[in-house]
């Protein structure tokens, strides 16, 4: 898989503001590679840029209007660190993050959204309310992220009291049928994947 973050087009401004080794259009080009390579794609957004709702709004529009829709689209919470050029940025407010997933998971019914970085700044009513907003999946694991993400085992324990059990990273239908032979070399172990969620 890979993980491109992309902006909406009317919020590029901010994409050179961010990155500066490559342009909006080069992530657009990298998602469209990936594709026709036949790699189920991973690519959502980062809230907490310093952009607008239409700016959220364009993102979600420009993914969802690809040719296909992302088997996956990670909403990311900035977390904004000391030395970086966003440092002094604001929290993103929770209800953007439930508007921003809820849009999505309207757009883009069968893709998995996922709670990705800024998790952690989420109180677990929080996160379950993202959850009830249309968020069916995690980044698990102290090592998935560049920013700190919870123990498998306390999201494991977390989901147990709403009611969910995890899905292996490669159940989803769409990505089976793209990774085929690939699976054999998944491991067992949830503590290595990004955990979607199903009712039990």
């Amino acid at each position: 898989m890979i993980f491109p973050k992309v902006l909406s087009q009317d919020c590029n401004q901010w994409n050179s503001k961010v990155i500066t080794t490559r342009s909006y259009d080069d992530r657009l080009e990298t998602i469209s590679a990936v594709r026709d390579a036949g790699i189920s794609v991973c690519s959502g957004g980062i809230l907490g840029l310093g952009e607008t709702d239409s700016d959220r709004i364009g993102l979600i529009y420009e993914v969802s209007n690809m040719p296909e829709h992302p088997e996956s689209f990670p909403v990311n919470a900035l977390v904004p660190i000391e030395g970086t050029p966003l440092e002094k940025n604001d929290r993103v407010a929770h209800h953007t993050l439930l508007r921003t997933i809820a849009t999505a998971r309207i757009a883009m019914p069968q893709t998995i959204i996922r709670l990705a970085a800024g998790r952690q700044t989420l109180s677990e009513a929080e996160q379950a309310m993202c959850f009830m907003a249309g968020a069916n999946a995690v980044f698990t694991g102290e090592q998935m992220l560049t920013t700190p993400c919870s123990p498998w085992d306390e999201d494991k324990a977390m989901m147990s009291r709403w009611g969910l059990e995890g899905m292996r990273s490669f159940e989803q239908t769409g990505v089976a049928m793209k990774e085929g032979s690939r699976l054999e070399a998944v491991p067992d172990s949830p503590k290595s994947e990004s955990t979607a969620a199903q009712a039990t």
